[in-house]
């Protein structure tokens, strides 16, 4: 994924399968910590300019997650990562909700899916 601009995004899963939240991220770490220390897995870059945290979340009036928590600093191609959900989903529908700044672009990519395996090694991807 080519990215030649700073994208600074704070994001929230609201998962709504029997009114449970599965995956609730403020990136409450120290501040320049990269994420793969704190429970996200690479899967794609290696450890070519990790994700990172910055300190001080994102706002947007009335936004339920403004300001809460800390943002993930993506600057430059590299490192894609990733974070499971706390269990199993089967059935029922998923949400999801964010804050995302960008600074600059100039090459398509993408900074957001959600997925699952089919089998241990098959993933099923949406973005």
């Amino acid at each position: 994924m080519k990215q030649l601009y700073t994208l600074v995004f704070l994001f929230s899963f609201t998962i709504a399968f029997s009114q449970s939240n599965y995956v609730a991220e403020n990136f409450d770490y120290t501040a320049a910590q990269v994420l793969t220390d704190n429970g996200w897995t690479a899967h794609s870059g290696g450890t070519t300019n990790p994700v990172s945290v910055s300190d001080g979340g994102l706002t947007w009036t009335g936004y339920i997650g403004s300001g809460v928590g800390n943002a993930a600093l993506v600057t430059n191609t590299g490192q894609d990562v990733n974070k499971r959900f706390g269990a199993d989903i089967s059935s029922g529908t998923v949400y999801a909700s964010f804050l995302m700044k960008v600074n600059a672009k100039t090459s398509l990519g993408y900074f957001f899916h959600l997925g699952y395996y089919s089998n241990t090694t098959t993933p099923v991807l949406m973005r």
